[in-house]
């Protein structure tokens, strides 16, 4: 429905009367729905439950910039039964001239999230760093949406691709793109899905 409805101070009403929700699916446009489920500050208090298990989000915003910054996405943190997680900022905002954004220092790392999907954006930004806060990934997803995907740099950031065992690449490459060498050290894959127009390569 209309999402625009419904203020900050609402939404976390919503999510307090939810003290049992395990799985979450939001596609949203509105900022209030990001800053109420993965506020931004290190000290902010995201309004989901601890018995949240999997959340997927898929949000266009242009306030938050560079979205992906884990310094940013600390709330997650707060999460301790969270194993799933799929985030995909479709940001609208411009990276500034010859930007190549380098994430805050942060020391966010999320251990428990073992199936991860993420939404590489087209624009430069901190995804790598954000990718490599998950040290225990076993199935993952990256999507991309730009014309020259670059999986190369987010499966280089996966700290243990040993230990995935399904990988899920959603692309529409263009001619004369190359698989990644990266894939060569998820030595323990069992599942690989190519979802695109992958014919070309």
């Amino acid at each position: 429905g209309d999402q625009a409805c419904l203020s900050l101070d609402e939404i976390k009403t919503v999510f307090a009367c939810l003290s049992n929700l395990q799985a979450l699916s939001l596609r949203v446009d509105d900022p209030n729905w990001l800053e109420a489920t993965l506020p931004d500050g290190p000290d902010a208090q995201t309004a989901l439950p601890v018995s949240t298990v999997s959340l997927t989000m898929v949000a266009s915003t242009k306030q938050r910039g560079d979205a992906y910054d884990p310094v940013r996405l600390g709330a997650l943190a707060q999460l301790p039964s969270l194993t799933q997680l799929g985030l995909d900022f479709r940001s609208k905002y411009k990276a500034p001239e010859g930007s190549s954004a380098t994430a805050s220092a942060s020391d966010l790392i999320l251990p428990n999230v073992t199936n991860l999907s993420v939404g590489l954006p087209k624009v430069p930004s901190s995804v790598n760093a954000f990718i490599g806060c998950f040290p225990h990934v076993r199935k993952l997803t990256l999507t991309s949406h730009a014309d020259a995907p670059d999986f190369a740099t987010a499966l280089a950031s996966i700290k243990s691709p040993a230990e995935v065992v399904e990988l899920t690449i959603r692309a529409s490459p263009k001619a004369g793109w190359r698989f990644p060498d990266e894939l060569a050290a998820f030595s323990s894959l069992d599942s690989l899905v190519l979802a695109g127009q992958f014919q070309h390569l």
